[in-house]
Parts: C-alpha cells; structure tokens; sequence
C-alpha cells in the first residue's frame, strides 16, 4: 500500500485510496466506546446490586437483632414478674398461716382459761355448798344433842 502526501502529514482528506481505511477506523472507534460503555455500565450495575445486598443484609441483621432482643426483654420482664408474682403469694400465704396459728392459740388459750375458771368456780362452789351442809348437819346434830340433853 503506498501512502498520499495527505496520509503522511496528517490531513484528513477522504479519497477513495484510504476512505475504507477511515471507515475501519471509525468502526473500532464505534465498538471500543461501545465495549467501554458496557463496561462502565456493567460495572455501575454490579455496585448498585452489592450496594443493595448490602444495605438488605445490614437491614435484616439489624432488624433480627432487634427482635431477638425485644424478645429477650420481654422474656425477663415476664420472668421478673413470676417470680414478683409467686414471692407476694408466698409472702400473704406465709403470713394469713401466721395469722391463723396465732388466732388458734389465742382461741384454744381462752378457752383453756374458760375451762379452767369453770372448773375452778364449779369446784369452789361444791366445796362450799359441802361445808355448808356439813356445817348444817352437825349443828342440827348438836342442836339435837342439846335438845336430847336437855
């Protein structure tokens, strides 16, 4: 292939001796800005999609860590409030048995004492209803001794 004087000082005069070489030109001009735009497009697509990835993996750890710690919070406050729960139970129990243990005694301690004062009044009256009518009898004795004596 001979070279013109316009291919060797740069000039772009299209003659039909280098117009098929422009055109091969301009075709791998065409495709290398097409292969770069794909590229470059491609390239945006896949940081995109990382980008996404990412900021779903973050928003489903943060909100599985949320929920898991709702539900341990949850866990606690209910366990805390069992155990509140069955402490107060204990506590009334413990106290209503000590209430009723004091309140037996204190019955079954009054009516010892009613008893024993029964008892005690029943006595005393026995004997002294007995002395009188010893008393009684030996004055009628002696009163009738007399009254044979006499």
């Amino acid at each position: 292939m001979m070279m013109t004087t316009a291919e060797t000082t740069g000039t772009a005069t299209l003659t039909p001796h280098n117009e098929s070489s422009f055109v091969r030109s301009s075709v791998v001009v065409v495709v290398v800005v097409v292969v770069v735009v794909v590229v470059v497009v491609v390239v945006v697509v896949v940081i995109v999609v990382v980008v996404v990835v990412v900021v779903v993996v973050v928003v489903v750890v943060v909100v599985v860590v949320v929920v898991v710690v709702v539900v341990v919070v949850v866990v606690v406050v209910v366990v805390v409030v069992v155990v509140v729960v069955v402490v107060v139970v204990v506590i009334v129990v413990v106290v209503v048995v000590e209430v009723v243990v004091v309140v037996v005694v204190v019955v079954v301690v009054v009516v010892v004492v009613v008893v024993v004062v029964v008892v005690v009044v029943v006595v005393v009256v026995v004997v002294v209803v007995v002395v009188v009518v010893v008393e009684v009898v030996v004055v009628v004795f002696v009163v009738e001794a007399v009254v044979v004596v006499v």
